[in-house]
């Protein structure tokens, strides 16, 4: 039996690249970014481009490893001055494995929503991607004056 996404108003299949739904986990949709998107109350918009969404290789959770796997994780932009609310929206959905949020993309801030198994946060400034496990006091600076600066 093939689980279907349960969608709601604020974000609809058609806002997704043609062709992506299909080769996506809906569990990263009921589980994660719907319930997110509720929490929150921010609105969300999916990346236009298929990539960010689903890739056919690589090791990302956007790949479905040559139609191995489903790709449990996608992209999408949200309002800049929002991003210190989204973040800790983001903290309280558990389903949510991997999070990041990217402050060097167009045409505003991005998010980045994964299932994985064990919780990764990450931030990307500049192109560099800076990870939360591997020096906190670092990350958790790095982050602050990111969101001040969208403030």
């Amino acid at each position: 039996m093939t689980m279907k996404i349960d969608w709601i108003p604020e974000l609809m299949p058609d806002e997704w690249p043609l062709g992506v739904l299909e080769q996506m986990d809906p569990a990263l949709f009921n589980n994660a970014v719907i319930p997110l998107r509720q929490m929150s109350g921010i609105a969300m918009t999916p990346s236009p481009l298929p990539e960010a969404h689903v890739r056919e290789e690589g090791e990302s959770r956007h790949s479905t490893k040559r139609g191995t796997r489903l790709s449990d994780g996608t992209d999408l932009f949200i309002n800049g001055s929002q991003a210190a609310e989204m973040w800790r929206w983001a903290q309280q959905v558990t389903d949510i494995g991997g999070f990041g949020m990217y402050f060097d993309t167009k045409p505003s801030t991005m998010i980045h929503i994964d299932t994985r198994p064990d919780r990764l946060l990450w931030i990307r400034v500049g192109g560099a991607y800076i990870y939360e496990h591997r020096d906190p006091a670092f990350f958790y600076t790095q982050l602050g004056r990111q969101l001040e600066k969208l403030r």
